[in-house]
C-alpha cells in the first residue's frame, strides 16, 4: 500500500546512514562538516513518527498539509491586494511622499511594512498632511511638492489595513 508515511520513514533511514557512513569514513572535520551537521536534524524528525501510533493525530496532520494549498491561495490573494493597493498609492500619493511611493517596487515595499502595522499611522500621516508638514525632517531635499491628500490617505490607508 502506498502511503507518504512510508516514503517519510524510508527518507529518514536512508539520512541517518549517510550520517553514519561519512562518521565513520571521519569526514567531520571537511569542509562539508556543515552539510553534515545539517543532515543530522533529520534525527529529529523521527518524532514525526510518533503521528502513525495515534490515528487521530494523523487526521490532523493530514488535514493540516492537505490546507497548505488552500494557505497558498489566500497568500496569492494578499499578493495581488498588495499590487493594486501599490498602484494605486504610487499614483496618489508619489509626488507628496516619492520615499515611500515614489515607484511600484517601493510603493510593494511599504505596504507589506504597513501590513505589518509597523508604522503604518506614520505612512498615513505624511500622505494627509503633506511631506512639507510631516516625516520628511531629516531628509526635506525629496519633499519637492508637499500636496496633502487628508481623506483620501486617510481613506486609503484604513481599508487597505482593515482588508490585510
Amino acid at each position: 500500500k502506498f502511503s507518504y508515511w512510508n516514503i517519510f520513514d524510508f527518507s529518514i533511514v536512508v539520512g541517518n546512514y549517510v550520517i553514519l557512513m561519512a562518521d565513520k569514513n571521519g569526514q567531520s572535520s571537511t569542509p562539508s562538516s556543515s552539510l553534515l551537521s545539517m543532515l543530522r536534524l533529520i534525527r529529529l524528525l523521527k518524532v514525526f513518527r510518533l503521528v502513525r501510533a495515534f490515528p487521530e493525530l494523523q487526521v490532523i496532520v493530514e488535514a493540516l498539509i492537505m490546507g497548505l494549498k488552500s494557505i497558498g491561495y489566500i497568500g496569492g490573494l494578499l499578493l495581488l491586494l498588495i499590487y493594486v493597493f501599490a498602484i494605486l498609492g504610487t499614483t496618489l500619493f508619489g509626488v507628496n511622499d516619492p520615499f515611500h511611493f515614489g515607484t511600484l517596487h517601493t510603493s510593494i515595499l511599504t505596504l507589506f511594512r504597513v501590513s505589518t502595522l509597523d508604522g503604518w499611522s506614520d505612512i498615513m500621516y505624511i500622505n494627509f498632511y503633506g511631506c512639507k508638514h510631516m516625516g520628511y525632517d531629516a531628509m526635506p531635499e525629496q519633499c519637492t511638492n508637499s500636496t496633502p491628500s487628508y481623506w483620501v490617505a486617510g481613506i486609503y490607508f484604513v481599508l487597505f489595513v482593515t482588508i490585510s
